[in-house]
């Protein structure tokens, strides 16, 4: 008679882990307990939403399962790996001249070192290292922004950053942002992110270098801790160079209109008015990546809503 192979420790134990990520409890039955070395079948104790029933698994019952948690594992690793390159490279900085300079808009007051344009220290750091270390490194901002004729608003277009990404996964965030990588520079990162958050589809092509530099708004030194399920403790020390690109085009600014490169990086779009995307920016919203007070007011400013809001 032919008998059921053996079910190991480790299918037992990658079948509980599968369970417990659709959130239901587990448990051995008593009778079984230290001896699903030496058989064929196993039972759990499953509970959904309060309810307990007993069910019996077959050894082909739990290899599948075991087989799907392992594929599902190796998307969940390329997912990762598409929403951030973990092998990039970032120009380490100076620090602010004082801590309490941090999340302020830098001008000529903080030195050469960092005015007009913060130097290098000839260090380079991988991606993961820097966000663990919290050393100062470089990132763009673009916000694209429509004056709406009609009402006399401004919209803007936000992203939704991913579940997959390394520093805050799934908030809205500025319609396009990037590092810095080692050895490039401010516009270059530009023209790359455009493509690869909104414009694989061609929208941001035309777009010049020299067209990018006449929006710029402002630099700030951003400092912010965080914590991510996958990744752990992070601090993300930027010195952000902010910019403004007003939609011109003859269509309306939808979301629709956007096309990221990869949606392991980019979840989706949406676009809402100025006034009341820094009014959630000031309430610190939960739903957004954190800003300071200095940055809020430099975009309030940039945007046009100063006086319509004071």
């Amino acid at each position: 008679m032919h008998s059921s192979p053996t079910i190991s420790r480790k299918l037992v134990l990658s079948f509980r882990r599968l369970i417990a990520t659709r959130r239901l409890y587990f448990g051995i039955d008593s009778q079984h307990v230290g001896a699903f070395r030496n058989r064929s079948s196993i039972s759990f104790e499953l509970g959904a939403q309060g309810r307990y029933q007993s069910k019996k698994y077959s050894y082909d019952g739990i290899k599948k399962c075991y087989d799907m948690n392992t594929d599902n594992q190796i998307l969940e690793d390329r997912s990762y790996n598409l929403a951030q390159d973990s092998s990039e490279l970032f120009d380490v900085y100076s620090p602010p001249p004082s801590q309490t300079l941090f999340n302020s808009i830098i001008d000529e007051s903080w030195g050469e070192l960092h005015f007009p344009h913060p130097k290098p220290t000839g260090e380079s750091k991988g991606r993961s290292r820097v966000h663990a270390d919290g050393d100062w490194h470089r990132s763009v901002q673009v916000w694209i922004v429509q004056q709406d004729h009609t009402s006399r608003k401004v919209r803007v277009l936000l992203q939704r950053r991913s579940t997959f990404k390394d520093t805050h996964p799934n908030l809205l965030d500025v319609s396009c942002t990037g590092h810095v990588n080692a050895g490039d520079d401010v516009m270059q990162t530009i023209l790359r992110e455009l493509k690869e958050e909104l414009g694989s589809n061609g929208l941001f092509d035309d777009y010049t270098i020299e067209e990018i530099k006449r929006n710029y708004v402002f630099r700030v030194a951003s400092s912010i801790k965080g914590e991510t399920e996958k990744y752990g403790y992070f601090i993300c020390n930027e010195y952000q160079d902010v910019f403004i690109l007003w939609w011109d085009r003859d269509v309306r600014l939808e979301a629709n209109l956007f096309a990221p490169k990869a949606k392991e990086e980019v979840a989706g779009f949406e676009v809402c008015y100025g006034e009341e995307l820094l009014k959630k920016m000031r309430k610190d919203s939960e739903n957004c990546v954190p800003r300071s007070v200095d940055y809020i007011n430099a975009l309030e400013k940039a945007f046009g809503c100063e006086k319509k809001m004071r």
